[in-house]
């Protein structure tokens, strides 16, 4: 549901040449990056609307739940519904130097 959201990832990195961070879990986990914050894409009424900021905004989620509210079409299927309880989500963040990820960061 997310704009741009990327599931079933097992890394993902944010980089500008000289360096960056890379995310890493030991289960799959979520991600969106991009220029524009929650608020804008949630305000924009058209594309045109939205102007981007230099800054980029990078959200990890454990999981989203799937599209589906019964209001404009069918239920979400079970498979893709998040159930209340209480979850646990652990990740590292680590900085590197330089255009390539070393390779013990991917581990």
């Amino acid at each position: 549901q997310e704009h741009g959201n990327h599931t079933a990832t097992r890394f993902a990195m944010l980089a500008n040449g000289t360096g960056g961070l890379i995310a890493t879990a030991e289960n799959t986990f979520e991600f969106t990056a991009g220029h524009y914050t929650a608020r804008q894409l949630f305000a924009a009424r058209h594309p045109s609307d939205l102007v981007a900021h230099q800054e980029t905004f990078w959200h990890l989620d454990w999981h989203q739940s799937g599209v589906g509210t019964h209001t404009c079409g069918p239920e979400t299927l079970p498979q893709y519904r998040i159930y209340p309880g209480t979850y646990q989500f652990n990740f590292r963040l680590r900085p590197f130097k330089g255009a390539r990820v070393p390779e013990e960061l991917l581990r």
